[in-house]
């Protein structure tokens, strides 16, 4: 799996929890950049 791919399928997740968490919401833009998944999602 390409890690565009990763990125669209977890930012695609956070827009759904963002709707009843809004902090989420900030993540998506964070994520976006890559920043967001090297620290959490690429050490998960």
């Amino acid at each position: 799996m390409q890690l565009d791919e990763v990125i669209d399928l977890a930012s695609g997740h956070l827009r759904m929890l963002s709707r009843s968490d809004g902090m989420l919401g900030s993540h998506i833009s964070t994520l976006r950049q890559g920043s967001y998944w090297v620290e959490y999602g690429g050490a998960a």
